[in-house]
């Protein structure tokens, strides 16, 4: 890999050219039409009706697990060659997998077919990347000319998939993780290329249409992070398209790379055989490696053990979820029913499932859990094994389950799906018999796990069963099972109670704790077992009627977020629904002020893009810059060299600006590391501290005294090992005193 870049900077083209053909043992396969049944609005089954993806892949033994997908140029009439089979291969020298896509395009084809094609391009290369040992969350995009307006087309109007579709393909979201854009035409007004605009959208095309494919003007933060190469003298196409397009991401705050080289003519390519321009890919070698499409030349900090699994780094990333209190309790005004209810009074006469899930994904919630048992033994759902269930209410004739309504309204939605099952049963008789009552728990954790989708929570309460034995090893073996993504909290292995039901995690709150015998069985010292902190939007955790004027205050709710999110923990706020079966009108339009405020205070992120210097940059590799800690990759951060486990990271806010709220990440999939920092702050040119604070973890929030400053410095005073920080940001939260 290293050596391409030699080649390349050192003028060797004759080398470059017979590396390209070698590639590395890489492998160029059969094209394939992207809709084998045929393309949308296809005027027929010649090849310009059929639009086609060619895979080119690196040898196994160089492979990086990224792609892009390549969109030669040719003015929306014609698909230039050496901008497609050279530059895939010239991927396969990387490691990247590269898939060329022939589009189709004028003179029989015209918006909207080449975005329909590019879409699915992207699609079928995340939903089949096992067969071609793919990332899916590594997928870029690669467009010349106006294949680059292409390519940003596609950045810029993506989506995320019909998750119903019968087609797994249209089920992939067509978003790219990353855009380049080579010389491209991003305009189709007057800054664009008119051959391209009249072949796209025709002779006389009208203003909505111009304005939406003017993709400069379509750019938002969810753009993906892009790279731009144009030279200034290009008479085909004017570099301010990609001028233009930049100044877009900067605004949105989207991380972004430009170099316009002085001269070069249009459609270069590669430009193999000019000394000076030949230089971009190597550039884009960089870029790409700040992107982790390629591994860093420096090897990363080893992890710290122990470090979260894939299923706790998932539940952690989430940070919000919504605790759905329903069942008997609901129609009896109790917390806790005795066993003995009758399930003819289970009847909600409005439930809506989709509400719930509506509410809940509006207000930034990620994940749900309904408690499918309480304490009481009933059954949310028709279970085999007890009467006591909704299989014996009025609701729906005892043809309802709520479980499955849910599910159903969290895959609508987009939500994950997370299960309580009370352990403590007041109705079962074999509850005084632990190894039938075992059978019996087990035999419900099957049904639940089996027949409802995905589960990504089981929740098990420890409440009730003090001196109770269970079969907790048999248990968590089942769920493993079943529903290996799972975590188990609570009474677990996964997700530890953070011991109150105020919502408030400690000042210092470490992820590693010693390890607990009951869950994590012997021969475990520490383990990673994050905290969750669970509350009630309501003094109750189930729904009674003289409650509704009693919905916790926005304040009362921002500060428990700042005390929980802010704390190193996952926030599990509880709205239960009502008797109708219904989210309560005053809980709803409390989550929306929720959601309203913390956009105010985190769309906002003064830090986001601006420049950065460190004391220490591990190994002087781009790949742990400290520019990482202020852009929008989850997977980039700053880290220092092993031995440095004091250092200091700058950022220059180029003019002052005023914020209270500091916000922190370590990147804890390499473990959670800091011990003590400091944060100052440059005011009026002189430097103070402006907060401190212990553990960082996951996200810390720290809230201070209003300032205006124009350089923040995050002085890291004690670590474990060497610092890794993913994030640094500064907001301003208005509605502090």
């Amino acid at each position: 890999m290293r050596t391409v870049r030699a080649l390349i900077l050192g003028g060797m083209m004759s080398a470059l050219s017979s590396l390209l053909v070698q590639s590395a043992g890489a492998h160029e396969y059969p094209s394939m039409p992207l809709w084998p049944s045929g393309a949308p609005q296809a005027m027929g089954t010649e090849e310009a009706d059929v639009p086609t993806l060619t895979p080119f892949l690196p040898d196994s033994s160089m492979a990086t697990g990224a792609a892009v997908v390549v969109c030669p140029g040719g003015g929306y009439s014609g698909l230039a060659e050496h901008e497609g089979r050279d530059i895939a291969r010239w991927l396969n020298s990387l490691g990247i997998a590269g898939f060329v896509l022939k589009y189709r395009h004028s003179p029989r084809y015209g918006h909207p077919a080449p975005l329909q094609d590019a879409a699915r391009a992207v699609r079928t290369v995340r939903a089949r990347g096992s067969e071609w040992g793919v990332d899916p969350a590594r997928i870029g995009i690669m467009g010349f000319s106006a294949g680059g307006h292409l390519a940003s087309t596609l950045g810029t109007h993506f989506d995320s998939g019909n998750p119903t579709d019968e087609d797994p393909i249209e089920r992939a979201g067509s978003r790219p993780d990353l855009l380049i854009l080579c010389y491209p035409v991003i305009s189709m007004g007057d800054l664009g290329h008119k051959g391209s605009r009249k072949n796209l959208l025709g002779e006389n095309p009208s203003e909505e249409l111009v304005e939406l494919l003017s993709n400069e003007k379509q750019v938002t933060p969810r753009t993906p992070p892009t790279f731009l190469f144009h030279t200034a003298d290009d008479g085909g196409v004017d570099a301010g398209n990609s001028l233009a397009f930049a100044e877009a991401l900067r605004k949105a705050g989207v991380p972004y790379e430009l170099h316009v080289f002085q001269q070069g003519r249009h459609g270069v390519g590669l430009a193999l055989n000019d000394p000076i321009l030949s230089a971009w890919p190597a550039r884009l070698e960089d870029w790409l490696t700040l992107q982790k499409f390629l591994p860093a030349r420096t090897a990363p900090p080893t992890p710290l053990e122990p470090v979260p699994t894939a299923r706790q780094l998932a539940w952690q990333e989430a940070e919000l979820v919504m605790f759905l209190h329903f069942g008997m309790n609901t129609f009896t005004n109790r917390e806790w029913g005795e066993g003995t209810e009758d399930p003819k009074q289970f009847n909600p006469t409005r439930l809506d499932a989709r509400q719930w899930a509506r509410e809940a994904k509006h207000a930034g919630f990620k994940w749900v859990i309904l408690t499918a048992k309480h304490h009481d033994g009933f059954c949310l759902w028709p279970s085999a094994h007890t009467e006591h269930s909704v299989r014996n209410s009025p609701w729906l004739e005892g043809k309802g389950d709520v479980v499955a309504e849910l599910a159903e309204a969290c895959r609508e939605e987009g939500l994950r799906l997370g299960l309580y099952l009370s352990p403590w049963d007041r109705h079962e008789p074999r509850y005084n018999d632990s190894p039938a009552y075992d059978e019996y728990f087990k035999a419900q954790l099957t049904e639940l796990l089996s027949n409802y989708g995905p589960i990504s929570e089981v929740w098990f309460d420890g409440a009730g069963s003090e001196g109770h034995v269970y079969d907790f090893p048999g248990y968590y073996a089942l769920i493993r099972r079943l529903q290996p993504d799972a975590v188990i909290a609570i009474c677990g292995p996964d997700v530890r109670w953070v011991g109150n039901e105020d919502g408030v995690a400690r000042e210092t709150e470490w992820s590693v704790q010693p390890a607990n015998p009951s869950f994590h069985g012997a021969g475990s010292s520490k383990v990673w077992y994050p905290a969750e902190c669970d509350t009630s939007i309501r003094p109750g955790w189930f729904w009674h009627a003289d409650q509704d004027d009693k919905v916790k205050s926005l304040g009362t709710l921002m500060d428990v977020y700042y005390k929980s999110v802010g704390r190193n923990s996952l926030l599990l706020l509880n709205v239960p629904p009502n008797n109708e079966g219904l989210l309560p009108a005053p809980d709803v339009a409390r989550l929306r002020e929720f959601r309203a405020a913390l956009e105010a205070i985190f769309s906002l992120d003064f830090a986001l893009g601006k420049p950065c210097t460190a004391s220490n940059s591990r190994g002087g590799d781009r790949a742990y810059h400290p520019g990482n800690a202020t852009d929008t990759s989850a997977g980039s951060y700053w880290a220092t060299d092993d031995s440095v486990t004091e250092a200091s990271l700058e950022v220059d806010l180029g003019s002052p600006k005023t914020f209270n709220v500091a916000r922190l990440e370590e990147m804890i999939s390499l473990g959670q590391r800091v011990e003590k920092y400091r944060l100052e702050a440059r005011v009026d040119g002189e430097w103070k501290k402006i907060t401190e604070g212990t553990t960082i973890g996951r996200k810390k929030l720290d809230r201070f005294e209003t300032v205006a400053a124009d350089k923040v410095r995050l002085v890291i005073e004690k670590s474990l090992a060497c610092p890794t920080i993913r994030s640094l940001g500064l907001h301003l939260d208005s509605g502090r005193r």
